[in-house]
């Protein structure tokens, strides 16, 4: 199974039964890395969040207004922590 493949069936086995966050978000990562190798943190953000939208969490990323992402300690095997919060609109 090719990884990204790998990985959404992850997401969507995860996320099961999760309802589908509408309006504009927040989203939190903590990222505990399986090994002390050099890794970009911004290349984990692009699978992450595809996996997310395929896994029918959201209509679209583009709905994230706030994204954080923080580097862990290691931890084997690593993973993703994932928080998303709907960002409450203010009505004039």
């Amino acid at each position: 199974m090719p990884p990204m493949e790998f990985w959404l069936a992850s997401v969507a086995y995860a996320v099961f039964g999760e309802a589908k966050v509408v309006g504009r978000l927040s989203v939190t990562i903590a990222a505990p890395m399986p090994d002390r190798r050099r890794r970009d943190l911004d290349n984990l953000l692009k699978c992450a969040l595809d996996c997310l939208t395929k896994a029918g969490i959201w209509e679209d990323d583009s709905t994230i207004d706030v994204l954080t992402i923080t580097r862990g300690d290691v931890h084997s095997p690593g993973w993703l922590d994932v928080e998303i919060t709907p960002i409450e609109t203010k009505t004039a």
